[in-house]
């Protein structure tokens, strides 16, 4: 049998000590492409990204306010609505490096074409893109896009819809903090093997960044409803990695991303169009 591949995993005399801004730096560089202007980093020292964990949902927050704004009715006057949510769609991606979309065409290659754990993990850290994953993106794009167009036409206040996009990409991001509490990372993890199980502190932190302001700002049922949406999402894609290459990797992480953020705005959209009245 192949040796397993296995990241570095630093010792704790090598992690960065404990920063606000040098944790939020790390989820910053591990996130997105955002420049981190804010924190230098010193050489001798690893950024303790499962330390990091708490900010993750602020990183969806910068994200997710920036594709609120290009979703504005402002900009729709100059863009068609489709045209806009398709713009919004691309700076994700851009911003972000389209990490989470390839690791959702990784997962769809390997658990699709597969027949072994072996195979499943060998097909995902393959930099081809199979037919499985070529589909998965085309469907799941043009999801996200209709999703994007209808919940622009949901508010009619401006700042409650970029307060809302900021709080979806948000929530999508810290499923990731939910997912190592109950699932192992796979022995076939690279990227997915700097993470581990959170404090939690972290834990806390993550889901109040969230938590609190949605609960705040929006209608309780549609809130509610797409919370957990999103939670049965990240769990069953978590649990399906676990029977397949035996735990979360870093593709397995992206893809519970984008799914829980389809399954918490479906969910927002459909209890809304009965019940929101903002």
């Amino acid at each position: 049998m192949a040796k397993k591949p296995r990241a570095h995993t630093p010792k704790k005399q090598d992690l960065m000590p404990f920063s606000v801004f040098g944790d939020s730096a790390s989820a910053f560089i591990l996130l997105s492409r955002i420049p981190v202007f804010w924190f230098r980093f010193e050489a001798s020292k690893t950024p303790d990204f499962t330390r990091s964990l708490w900010a993750f949902p602020l990183v969806g927050m910068i994200i997710g306010a920036g594709a609120g704004c290009i979703l504005l009715p402002t900009v729709q006057t100059v863009l068609p609505p489709a045209g806009a949510a398709i713009l919004a769609l691309g700076f994700i991606a851009i911003i972000t490096g389209a990490m989470h979309e390839d690791g959702m065409a990784d997962l769809a290659d390997g658990f699709g074409g597969g027949q072994t754990e072996t195979d499943k993990s060998r097909i995902m850290h393959d930099s081809h893109i199979g037919s499985y994953g070529v589909l998965a993106l085309i469907l799941v794009s043009l999801f996200r896009g209709t999703l994007f167009f209808a919940i622009s036409t949901l508010f009619s206040n401006g700042m409650m819809l970029v307060l809302f996009m900021a709080i979806t990409l948000a929530t999508a991001r810290a499923q990731i903090i939910y997912q190592l509490c109950l699932f192992p990372i796979s022995p076939h993890a690279k990227l997915g093997a700097m993470l581990s199980r959170p404090a939690p502190i972290v834990v806390i932190i993550g889901t109040a960044l969230w938590v609190i302001p949605f609960f705040y700002l929006f209608p309780l049922v549609p809130a509610l409803g797409a919370s957990c949406a999103a939670l049965i999402v990240s769990f069953s894609i978590g649990y399906l990695a676990k029977r397949q290459i035996s735990g979360l990797s870093g593709d397995v992480m992206g893809a519970s991303i984008i799914g829980a953020e389809m399954g918490f705005m479906t969910l927002f959209y459909a209890l809304s169009t009965s019940s929101f009245t903002g």
